[in-house]
């Protein structure tokens, strides 16, 4: 009887670099990405900001409301008395 042998093939993997038009493809996806970003954050802040100074009107509007109540409270109770 024959034996065989058999000869097994080694295959080196190689990382091939990507290429510089890959390389600024991918920085511009980034930057769109960072730019998009940028927009939402300015969007919400002026969203936040409005809001502050909707609660603060709201807060002073309390204020002076509470104020009145008190004041006319006690008139009505000394005209009362």
């Amino acid at each position: 009887m024959a034996s065989k042998t058999s000869k097994k093939k080694v295959v080196k993997l190689v990382k091939r670099q990507p290429s510089p038009a890959a390389i600024l493809k991918k920085v511009g996806t980034v930057s769109d990405s960072n730019k998009a970003l940028q927009k939402e954050i300015k969007v919400m802040t002026k969203i936040f900001g409005e809001n502050q100074k909707s609660v603060s009107i709201n807060e002073r509007n309390d204020r002076y409301v509470n104020i009145n109540i008190r004041t006319h409270t006690k008139a009505i109770k000394n005209k009362l008395t």
